[in-house]
């Protein structure tokens, strides 16, 4: 039978993410992030089957982080040339957050994201190394933002880098009992 749905599907753990265009302006990038922002938080109500932690603690920090993005989209920067590469790195690794976050909630796939614990979490761990790498490179100085909406920013890039993205305890002992059957 041939399907004929019109939805795109990904093959699992293959992230088809899109660097956005060179010569975007600093206002797209921000509404483009915000608005993939709001399509990862969105997974929150979604079920996740394996790496629940690692999604939920991701979907926190870019919660978090769309608070800052908020903040920013109808201000102006002295560096918006150096902010807009570092946002377009950030929407870069956002799209595979979502991605992600996408495979871990798929329905179709239970037993193969069991058996791949150890990539999800790797990849989970990748993508919060590399969203604190570019926001360690984002030049928010010359921003004018908020006192509370700079330490929020400063506690995303903490928490990105302090949290651990293992393979939860429970995913390990549902994996050994598919492995027993």
């Amino acid at each position: 039978m041939i399907s004929k749905s019109n939805d795109f599907t990904h093959q699992i753990l293959n992230f088809p993410a899109i660097c956005p265009c060179d010569l975007v302006c600093f206002s797209n990038i921000v509404n483009s992030l915000i608005d993939l922002c709001h399509t990862i938080c969105h997974y929150k109500s979604r079920t996740c089957f394996t790496n629940k932690k690692n999604a939920r603690d991701s979907i926190r920090l870019i919660e978090i982080f769309l608070v800052f993005l908020e903040d920013i989209q109808n201000g102006h920067s002295r560096n918006e040339s150096t902010l807009v590469l570092g946002l377009s790195e950030l929407h870069f690794i956002f799209q595979k957050v979502q991605f992600l976050l996408e495979d871990c909630s798929r329905d179709d796939a239970r037993i193969w994201m069991l058996v791949k614990l150890e990539n999800f979490s790797s990849q989970f761990r990748v993508l919060m190394r590399s969203i604190v790498v570019a926001l360690d490179v984002l030049p928010v100085e010359g921003l004018d933002v908020s006192a509370e909406v700079r330490e929020m920013f400063e506690f995303v890039s903490r928490q990105a880098f302090k949290a651990k993205f293992d393979v939860e305890v429970d995913d390990r002992r549902v994996l050994r009992k598919v492995l027993r059957v």
